[in-house]
């Protein structure tokens, strides 16, 4: 039977680790886009294929992994805070409501509902700010997408 200090201890030992969590997630994550991007052609810089963007994306994402958990290792911190169960809810929202609309609804749409919805999810956010930052992003989408990139996506509805 173990005393209440040893399981603090082991409590303790735990709470150091939890931080690091999220780094080994986007680094698993990383190799998971990595093995899918692998099995593509890259092509070049001027004549991607469809491994390339998998490959940046997971180096990308390697990068920002390896760093983090750096900085989980150099900085260790015991955070008392609990896991934010409205902010994940928010952003899945956002992704399956972005999948849903996109084709009915058009790019334009799609990315405004989108995008409030994760900001809905910071309550910190005002209506004013979140309304400024989904116009912003609905316009730069735009541009990107159908203007420069010329994507055969609808601006607004079925095209």
């Amino acid at each position: 039977m173990t005393d209440k200090g040893g399981d603090m201890k082991t409590g303790k030992k735990f709470a150091r680790l939890e931080p690091m969590f999220g780094s080994l997630a986007l680094i698993v994550a990383a190799c998971f886009v990595l093995g899918i991007g692998w099995g593509y052609s890259a092509g070049k810089l001027t004549q991607m294929g469809p491994g390339y963007f998998p490959r940046i994306v997971g180096f990308a994402l390697l990068g920002f992994g390896a760093l983090s958990l750096y900085s989980d290792v150099t900085n260790p911190t015991v955070s008392n805070t609990r896991f934010e169960w409205r902010n994940l809810a928010f952003v899945c929202a956002s992704i399956l409501t972005f999948a849903a609309l996109i084709d009915r609804a058009g790019l334009v749409p799609a990315t405004f509902v989108s995008v409030a919805l994760a900001t809905i999810a910071d309550s910190q956010n005002s209506v004013k700010s979140t309304l400024i930052y989904t116009l912003c992003v609905c316009l730069f989408a735009w541009g990107l997408f159908i203007h420069v990139l010329e994507l055969p996506l609808s601006a607004f509805g079925r095209g």
